[in-house]
């Protein structure tokens, strides 16, 4: 960080640089090698628990009864993205930013203004979903006698879940993967624990059980996320003390130096009004307002084409079976895809917001920011190439073995097998080539390119006219699935070009490809055999271990 400037005659080793200090790069970088540590090591035991309630809920659950319950999380999950404001997604952009140059008292005064929006526009929420209930119900299908208590269950969840995330968010400004972590794994245990008990013998509440297990553990995380976002907040104010006692010793060190050396007036070496501390670049709370904007901007059209806006639509028309091969595929998809990317939750836009603020635009910003954008997609590719691959050829396998039950009452009934594997194919092939190119949005976001970042996301929104369309006319949900998926690379693709054209930051294809080659590898053969082999767990099994093997070597 520069806090003055150097002697005029000899260098001082003592006297700051004019570039970033290396130890604040290896500090960045261990903070974050840190936090892709602790992401990977609960990843196992989250997924798998996760995964489990998931097809406990599918193998039990009638197919209205599966519809409704599709219904009332959409819905939730809707709201709670309208009610957002993008302001948990800005937070940590800037939470820590806020402490360093205005002070932990601003921050408090912050945080409290932005709880107190919230619970507003909760309220409000909460007074329409009130006095318009027998609407929803209607809409949504909710049944006359449940619907209203599915509509006050979601309510309270969405009042508790605006308090979590503003909570988390700080942590994850402050690098505190492992007490997110924590978190996680107390809602990954005791949910699905919580939910086994409710759904299954004796209980058997079914909706009503999958909702209050989540709110009773909602309950319990809102408490232990705000007691240790407090102590992050307080680890926060010591280190950035510190950090402005050393910049001030190195200050009146300089100032010495330049006392010695230089025959000027002292009064002349007094360091300036601007000198040796950070003037971000216009207002900090005008930053966040348009930060938080464009957070909710790419929010909104994100739900044109993700799983609960096509829920509810295809709810509100009847189309069951839509509703309930769009979730099954995206909820079982998006979780594989979450474990898989698990290692970089929390993280991309803490570095990136780091590199930004301590590189400026002395000439290194171009270096760092290349690196970490390579370093970043060369793992991701590694990770999700081959797994697309895999989950496609093995989508057969897997959705007969995971959802069929021979029932009439069945989610996935056996005449419906090869159109739920079809989904499943496209979901993975959309779902992973977004998430693929999805880093340089992060960027653009991070170094404040709104206007490209708004020109990326009207595509999506484009989409949600097509998928209304598509369900007023009654197409199929394969044709869902395409508008969905097409929309989201669509917008991805545009942000990549556009990430290109301003920073010069290339795409690492040639990996892509190395990694493309050693997944055929395996592919070719097992897309050839796979289809002629029973369907079976040692055969999928044999056949995963068998690829895996192919492709390292």
């Amino acid at each position: 960080m520069k806090v003055g400037k150097p002697a005029p005659r000899q260098p001082d080793p003592t006297a700051p640089k004019t570039r970033p200090d290396p130890t604040s790069q290896v500090s960045l970088g261990r903070r974050a090698g840190f936090a892709l540590f602790w992401n990977i090591a609960f990843m196992p035991l989250k997924a798998g628990l996760s995964l489990f309630v998931a097809l406990i809920i599918v193998k039990l659950f009638p197919q209205r009864t599966y519809v409704a319950l599709a219904a009332v999380t959409a819905m939730l999950a809707s709201l709670g993205m309208f009610v957002d404001l993008g302001i948990e997604r800005a937070l940590p952009r800037f939470v820590g930013q806020i402490e360093r140059e205005l002070g932990r008292g601003a921050l408090r005064r912050f945080l409290t203004l932005i709880t107190t929006i919230k619970l507003a526009i909760l309220a409000l929420v909460i007074v329409v979903l009130t006095f318009f209930a027998d609407v929803f119900i209607a809409w949504f299908n909710l049944g006359a006698t449940q619907g209203r208590l599915y509509l006050a269950l979601v309510a309270t969840l969405l009042v508790l879940g605006a308090l979590y995330d503003v909570c988390t968010q700080i942590l994850y400004s402050f690098f505190k993967q492992k007490v997110t972590n924590l978190l996680d794994i107390v809602v990954n245990v005791l949910n699905p624990l919580l939910t086994l008990g409710l759904i299954v013998w004796p209980f058997r509440l079914e909706v009503y059980g999958v909702m209050l297990a989540l709110l009773a553990t909602t309950v319990i995380s809102v408490g232990i996320a705000f007691w240790q976002a407090w102590l992050a907040s307080k680890e926060a104010t010591l280190i950035a003390q510190q950090e402005r006692d050393l910049a001030q010793a190195a200050l009146e060190a300089n100032r010495q130096n330049a006392l010695l050396e230089s025959p000027l007036d002292p009064a002349d070496s007094q360091p300036g009004p601007d000198q040796g501390q950070i003037r971000p670049k216009g207002s900090i709370w005008r930053r966040f307002t348009r930060y938080a904007a464009l957070m909710y901007f790419f929010s909104l059209s994100a739900w044109f084409y993700d799983a609960p806006f096509a829920v509810l639509l295809f709810t509100f028309y009847g189309e069951f079976l839509t509703v309930a091969l769009i979730r099954l595929s995206y909820s079982f998809i998006k979780q594989l895809l979450k474990t898989l990317l698990a290692p970089f939750l929390g993280v991309q836009t803490p570095l990136f917001s780091s590199i930004h603020a301590e590189s400026g635009a002395d000439g290194q910003r171009d270096d760092r920011l290349q690196a970490a954008y390579s370093s970043i997609s060369k793992l991701q590719i590694f990770l999700l190439v081959p797994s697309a691959i895999g989950a496609m050829l093995l989508s057969r396998n897997l959705v007969e073995l995971l959802f069929l039950r021979k029932s009439e009452e069945a989610v996935l009934k056996t005449g419906d097998l090869n159109l739920a594997v079809w989904v499943t194919v496209l979901t993975v092939l959309f779902t992973f080539s977004e998430a693929l190119i999805s880093l340089p949005m992060v960027i653009l976001q991070v170094y404040e390119r709104y206007r490209l970042v708004v020109l990326s996301r009207t595509l999506p929104i484009l989409g949600g006219a097509v998928l209304v369309l598509a369900a007023f006319l009654g197409w199929n949900v394969i044709a869902a699935v395409c508008v969905m998926g097409s929309m989201a690379v669509g917008s991805r693709l545009i942000a990549m070009v556009a990430l290109r054209r301003v920073f010069g930051l290339a795409y690492p294809l040639k990996f892509f490809w190395k990694v493309l080659k050693a997944s055929l590898a395996f592919g070719v053969p097992l897309v050839a055999t796979i289809f002629f082999l029973p369907v079976n767990w040692p055969v999928t099994f044999a056949a995963t271990v068998l690829s895996v093997a192919i492709f390292f070597l």
